[in-house]
C-alpha cells in the first residue's frame, strides 16, 4: 500500500473534524460547574499557590495519644492505644494480662478484644490512713462472713446477673481463672532490669448465717496494691460491710493503697481520692517488687466474722490516731497500810507480845 501524501492528509482532517461535531451534537458535553463562591477553596488549590510563592510547608504528623507513653515499648508489639484511656489488643493470654496488671493497667473486654485501661484520674483510699467505715454498717457486720477464694465460679456467675452489660467476656474470664489458679502464689510477671512482681487474683464471698452467699468481688494484688475489678451484693448492707472487711483485712495484711478504679460517689464516704495518672504508675512502679509478698489472709480452715474483722480494725485505728496529750502523770493515792486495816483483838494481843520486825529498827525485848 502507497504512503499517503500530505495533501491526503490535509484532506482528511475536515471531514475528521465534521465527524467530531456530529458526535458532540448526539451527545452534548458536560460543563464544569463552578464552585459556590460561599464554599472555602480547595486544600490542593491554597497549596499549589503556595508552592508558588514558596511559603508551603508539610503539617507535622499528629502527636501520638499520651496513653502511648505509658506502654512498655516490650508492650506496643501486640499492645495498641486507643483514645485517652484505653488500649487495645487481640490477644487474651494470661501472661499478657499479668504484665498489663504489673504496668497498672486494668483489664477489662469488649466482644473478641482486650481493652487495658489506665484512668486519668485513679479512685484509691490511701491505706491505712484514709479508710473510714460507717458506724451503721459495723453495726450490720454481725450478720456475715467473710471468705477468700471459696467460690470463684458463683462469683462470676453472680456478676453476670447482677450487671447486664458485664465486660467479663468468656475469654477474659479464662485467663483470670488460670491465674487464679495459682494461688498462694500467683504469677510472677518479668519487669525490665530483670526483675519480677507476682501477681494474685482474689476472689471475695460474703456469707449470711444461714450459709447464702450474698456478696462478693473479683480483685487482683500487685504488690501492696489491691484493685478491685467487679462485684454483686444480693442483700441489703451486704456489698457496703463487705467493703469494709475487705479494707480492714488489707490493713491488716500490710496493703498500702486499696485501688477502686473509676470514680463514684459512695466511695468517698470511705475516704477515697482521685490521684492523677502519672501518680499512680510512678507508685505501681516503685511497689510491685519491693511488697511482693504482701497477701490476704487464708480463710481455708474457717469463715471470719466480719464484725470482728471491722472492730478489730477499728480498736487499732483508734490507738494510733490518739495523739499524746501532754498532761503529766498524775500520782496515784498512796495504798492503806496493813496497819490501817481493821484487825481482831486476837491479833492485836498477839503483835503487842511479838517483836517489831518490819519497823528496821532495833527492839530490844524484854521478858517478864
Amino acid at each position: 500500500m502507497a504512503p499517503r501524501s500530505q495533501q491526503d492528509v490535509v484532506e482528511a482532517q475536515p471531514a475528521a473534524a465534521a465527524t467530531v461535531s456530529r458526535a458532540q451534537k448526539s451527545e452534548p458535553m458536560q460543563t464544569r460547574q463552578e464552585p459556590s463562591p460561599d464554599l472555602p477553596r480547595r486544600s490542593h488549590q491554597r497549596r499549589s499557590k503556595q508552592h508558588e510563592e514558596g511559603e508551603y510547608r508539610p503539617s507535622p504528623p499528629p502527636p501520638p495519644p499520651e496513653i502511648q507513653g505509658y506502654l512498655p515499648m516490650y508492650l506496643r508489639k501486640c499492645v495498641f492505644p486507643l483514645g485517652r484511656d484505653f488500649c487495645q489488643t487481640p490477644f487474651f493470654d494470661p501472661r499478657l494480662i499479668v504484665q498489663l496488671m504489673a504496668e497498672g493497667f486494668l483489664p477489662i473486654a469488649a466482644e473478641n478484644v482486650l481493652l487495658p485501661k489506665l484512668h486519668e484520674e485513679r479512685c484509691v483510699i490511701p491505706l491505712p490512713a484514709n479508710f473510714h467505715i460507717r458506724k451503721s454498717t459495723r453495726k450490720k457486720a454481725h450478720k456475715f462472713n467473710i471468705t477468700f477464694n471459696k467460690a470463684f465460679d458463683q462469683v462470676v456467675q453472680n456478676c453476670h446477673e447482677q450487671h447486664e452489660h458485664c465486660w467479663l467476656h468468656p475469654p477474659l474470664v479464662q485467663a483470670f481463672r488460670i491465674i487464679w489458679d495459682q494461688h498462694p502464689n500467683g504469677v510472677r510477671a518479668i519487669l525490665e532490669n530483670r526483675r519480677a512482681c507476682s501477681v494474685r487474683i482474689y476472689s471475695t464471698e460474703v456469707w449470711d448465717t444461714d450459709g447464702n452467699l450474698v456478696a462478693g468481688e473479683l480483685g487482683y494484688s500487685v504488690g501492696c496494691i489491691y484493685t478491685s475489678l467487679t462485684g454483686f451484693s444480693f442483700v441489703d448492707s451486704a456489698g457496703s460491710v463487705q467493703l469494709a472487711a475487705l479494707g480492714s483485712l488489707l490493713c491488716k495484711s500490710g496493703f498500702q493503697m486499696f485501688d477502686l478504679g473509676m470514680w463514684m460517689e459512695y466511695k468517698e464516704s470511705m475516704g477515697a481520692i482521685l490521684m492523677p495518672r502519672r501518680e499512680y504508675v510512678d507508685f505501681v512502679h516503685a511497689v510491685r517488687s519491693r511488697d511482693s509478698h504482701v497477701r490476704l489472709p487464708s480463710t481455708d480452715e474457717k469463715p471470719l466474722e466480719c464484725r470482728q474483722v471491722i472492730d478489730e480494725f477499728m480498736g487499732v485505728g483508734k490507738a494510733k490516731a490518739q495523739p499524746p496529750t501532754g498532761k503529766k502523770k498524775q500520782n496515784k493515792p498512796p495504798k492503806k497500810s496493813r496497819s490501817c486495816e481493821k484487825k481482831k483483838p486476837s491479833d492485836v494481843r498477839q503483835e503487842q507480845s511479838q517483836p517489831n520486825c518490819n519497823s528496821g529498827e532495833d527492839t530490844d525485848v524484854t521478858m517478864s
